[in-house]
């Protein structure tokens, strides 16, 4: 099995060049080709010109830290995978950076092979997601959802989707008839070093079925399954 980071166009934003040059050397043994920005601003501009596969963001920039650029990133790009770093190693820090839409957020200083190791795992989980759920479109029983634009449209109506919201969706077609658990959609959406609390899932479902369900509380496209999971029926 080929190595995923091989040929991969991976973008390294961070102020502190010696980080940059040794996280850039550390791909490119891999088989990467790195973009290097020392700022919030040029990662952003060369996000935009250059299109990576893979985003390495630096929390701590003072013309636009790694919050904002996540989200600018986000927005320009939905499914773009990201990981950020960060010297700051308070759960809320990481929460905040997991929820803006980061795939995966790790405190430095860290073991290279460990980041390594998180970026494979990231493009394991993404490329999990290929095929019709991350073409431009796919349907579920009448609502077509448009993963590059966080959208899904049910008749004339436009549902704004938040990227974990994406990707509850896209698992559930993936398994399309079978039951998904509980655990693989936590591990799907929320990433598998993440622990949120035991009513995480089930609050997330909520929200997601009021935006997409004719009626949320006799939900029709997604369904429970007591003591399993979710099920999305065709």
């Amino acid at each position: 099995m080929s190595d995923p980071l091989q040929g991969l166009k991976i973008l390294i934003v961070d102020d502190n060049e010696v980080l940059r040059l040794g996280l850039s050397k550390l791909f490119s043994r891999a088989g990467a080709k790195c973009l290097l920005a020392d700022d919030g601003t040029s990662g952003f501009e060369s996000f935009k010109k250059e299109a990576p596969d893979f985003c390495i963001v630096d929390v701590m920039m003072e013309d636009m830290n790694g919050f904002e650029l996540c989200a600018s990133i986000r927005s320009e790009r939905a499914t773009t995978p990201i990981i950020m770093l960060s010297a700051r190693r308070e759960p809320v820090d990481r929460i905040r950076g997991l929820e803006i839409g980061a795939d995966d957020y790790l405190a430095k200083p860290f073991d290279p092979d460990e980041l390594l190791a998180r970026v494979r795992t990231v493009l394991r989980r993404v490329s999990k997601s290929e095929g019709p759920s991350n073409s431009d479109w796919f349907a579920m029983a009448g609502t077509d959802v448009y993963p590059n634009r966080l959208e899904a449209v049910r008749g004339d109506k436009r549902i704004s989707l938040t990227l974990r919201e994406l990707r509850i969706l896209q698992l559930l077609f993936i398994n399309a008839n079978r039951i998904t658990s509980r655990n693989e959609l936590l591990d799907f959406a929320w990433g598998i070093d993440y622990e949120p609390n035991s009513r995480a899932l089930d609050q997330a479902m909520a929200v997601l079925r009021k935006k997409i369900e004719e009626n949320p509380a006799k939900p029709q496209l997604i369904q429970t399954v007591r003591g399993g999971g979710y099920v999305f029926k065709t």
